[in-house]
């Protein structure tokens, strides 16, 4: 993924681009994402109130305004040097690093959660499995990761994916698979759902989103599970 490093400065017209047809900005979806991750991380740590989260992948951090506020700690990674340098720059209070893609710089039980967002679809499948396993190694017993990807049933999706240059290798993986391979990779009490049903903000859409959210309707979906206890 250090290949990224070329859209660096074209990132977000290139995002905005493909996604333009919905009629919302790609903040708009970020936003509603960070929403969904809050209310997962209360959910799944309600004790807890200074967190260490871990970002795998976390390109530009463009979440990261959205969600610091909500845990102690929070540290990025990412295989792009020069984007994470951008990151770093735009995002104070954030602790950014590179890693080669497989080893996380981090010992075991290094933090209490982990996050990643549309990462998956950009490393080769032989490889995920052996990322899940490593992001769960960083994760203290009773961590929770939680997983946004792309809806590849949705039919919008696939054409968001297949106008954007940075999707250009992309393998998207549907929401039972990556069920199964969070639990073969020691994740148990797996929850998901499908996410960005309906590109509206009102109450009655809102509504309309949870109400849908175990049929593949969304345009992304989410899995949260926590990290088995050795």
């Amino acid at each position: 993924m250090a290949e990224f490093d070329q859209y660096k400065n074209d990132y977000q017209r290139i995002v905005e681009r493909s996604i333009r047809f919905g009629g919302k900005p790609h903040d708009f979806y970020t936003k509603l994402k960070a929403e969904y991750f809050i209310s997962i991380l209360r959910e799944r740590h309600p004790h807890e109130k200074n967190l260490s989260l871990l970002d795998v992948g976390c390109g530009h951090g463009v979440i990261h305004p959205y969600i610091k506020n909500s845990v102690g700690k929070l540290t990025g990674i990412d295989m792009a040097g020069e984007v994470i340098a951008m990151a770093r720059k735009k995002n104070s209070g954030v602790s950014y690093s590179t890693f080669d893609g497989e080893h996380i710089p981090s010992p075991d039980h290094g933090y209490d959660a982990a996050l990643m967002i549309c990462v998956l679809h950009h490393v080769p499948p032989l490889k995920w499995a052996d990322l899940l396993c490593e992001t769960r190694r960083v994760l203290s017993p009773g961590g929770s990761l939680t997983i946004f990807e792309h809806n590849p049933l949705n039919p919008l999706t696939q054409l968001v994916v297949r106008t954007n240059v940075i999707d250009k290798d992309a393998v998207l993986l549907r929401r039972g698979h990556l069920v199964r391979l969070m639990a073969e990779a020691g994740f148990t009490d797996l929850e998901s759902r499908y996410i960005l049903v309906t590109p509206f903000e009102n109450a009655y859409a809102r509504k309309l989103e949870t109400a849908l959210g175990s049929i593949p309707l969304g345009a992304q979906y989410y899995v949260t599970g926590r990290a088995r206890s050795e």
